[in-house]
């Protein structure tokens, strides 16, 4: 039996339209995977986060060691070159698989959503994050992007 790892971007995204998408595919964990959860839009900061989604009976974590590094980005920014980003993600990653595990186990009992700011999953780093735990499965796992169009 195959279990659902589910991806989410809040770009464009009020609040109460992002915990909509959660409920509506039964998500019980949040793992906030950006480096700095610190943002501009509001409702999208770690503690309004950690609160709003308490409310909702849906479990905020905030993994800051799956973060994008600062000079990761910063030569994204620059190079807009993916293939390469992705290639240097990847091998940060390698050093990370504990926390790939944590997830990995949670998703045995729970549906987890990986939560980052890029509304398509395919330029962000949680479709990395998700890759290898799908490898780390054997390939058990369904990867589900939520709002992909």
């Amino acid at each position: 039996m195959s279990m659902n790892l589910f991806t989410i971007g809040y770009e464009g995204l009020s609040f109460d339209s992002f915990l909509k998408y959660l409920i509506k595919f039964n998500i019980n964990i949040v793992f906030d995977v950006r480096e700095n959860p610190f943002s501009r839009k509001r409702g999208f900061s770690k503690s309004d986060l950690y609160k709003k989604l308490n409310l909702g009976r849906i479990q905020y974590i905030h993994l800051p060691q799956l973060g994008t590094p600062k000079s990761l980005r910063c030569e994204l920014q620059i190079k807009r070159d993916y293939v390469h980003f992705f290639e240097r993600y990847n091998t940060f990653l390698e050093d990370r698989i504990g926390y790939l595990n944590q997830i990995l186990d949670i998703l045995e009992t729970k549906n987890v959503a990986l939560m980052c700011y890029e509304r398509e999953a395919s330029k962000c780093h949680r479709s990395a994050i998700a890759l290898k735990i799908k490898e780390r499965s054997n390939n058990g796992i369904v990867i589900r992007n939520i709002r992909t169009s």
